[in-house]
């Protein structure tokens, strides 16, 4: 406690073992979701997985989470994931850097890619495997 009274929800920063996360997220979030959903043909996880891995490259270092995020609002679509090898390992350094947990790591980043790249299509994906495979 602080002084006043105030209670301050201390960030715990444990291992992250294995490459599947359950988190939550808020209906808009999850809005958003369905609808790039939608427009991609793309399924659920393989959606959030793209997405969560483009905006780990594109934004290795993410901090600014105050426009997107109050720890008071109500998260209640639960979601499971399993990320392949690669980008469970950047998730892992991100989320190290961050001092958040692998679960809200994950929401906030998806919540920011869905807000900032609404449409997202297979031809960013296509770019981002030739990157790759070029590396």
């Amino acid at each position: 406690l602080f002084p006043g009274g105030v209670k301050v929800k201390r960030l715990v920063n444990r291992p992250a073992a294995g490459s599947a996360v359950v988190f939550t997220c808020d209906d808009e979030t999850y809005q958003h979701l369905t609808l790039a959903i939608r427009r991609s043909g793309r399924v659920k996880g393989t959606e959030v997985q793209l997405r969560v891995d483009d905006h780990l490259r594109k934004f290795p270092d993410f901090y600014d989470v105050q426009k997107i995020y109050c720890a008071e609002e109500k998260r209640e679509k639960r979601l499971f994931l399993r990320f392949d090898e690669q980008t469970n390992k950047m998730l892992i350094k991100a989320k190290n850097r961050s001092g958040r947990s692998k679960s809200l790591e994950v929401y906030l980043r998806l919540k920011a890619h869905l807000l900032e790249f609404p449409d997202f299509y297979s031809s960013e994906v296509e770019v981002i495997r030739r990157s790759e495979s070029e590396t």
